[in-house]
């Protein structure tokens, strides 16, 4: 279970998600605003009114992933997607801050699922 919980939330949505925020890019708003340009180009009242709708889902969105990871790790998985993301925000600007952080990160994520009753 640590190794998934390790790949699927320290990795992809902290780490990953920090060096998204750090370059400047949303893939997955970038996505979805694609896909409903390439269906409703010829609305454009509809795409000016999809703002809202994109960013509503995003945050949703957000907040299922956080409280999946807070099942799944109790409050050490969500402190080890913490330390991977900011470490993925640092990677380029401090490069051994944000690969500490991240190492932080993964061991935390391993032993995340497996303590989540006894710590914090």
């Amino acid at each position: 279970m640590g190794k998934k919980f390790v790949k699927e939330f320290v990795v992809g949505f902290g780490f990953l998600g920090g060096i998204f925020l750090s370059i400047g890019i949303d893939p997955e708003g970038q996505m979805i605003k694609n896909v409903v340009y390439l269906f409703f180009e010829d609305d454009p009242a509809f795409l000016a009114r999809s703002a809202a709708i994109f960013n509503i889902f995003s945050i949703l969105l957000l907040m299922v992933t956080l409280f999946t990871a807070y099942k799944l790790g109790r409050n050490i998985g969500l402190l080890a997607i913490f330390f991977a993301f900011i470490g993925g925000f640092l990677i380029f600007s401090y490069y051994i801050v944000g690969v500490v952080l991240l190492a932080i990160g993964l061991m935390l994520g391993y032993i995340s699922p497996r303590y989540k009753h006894r710590f914090l």
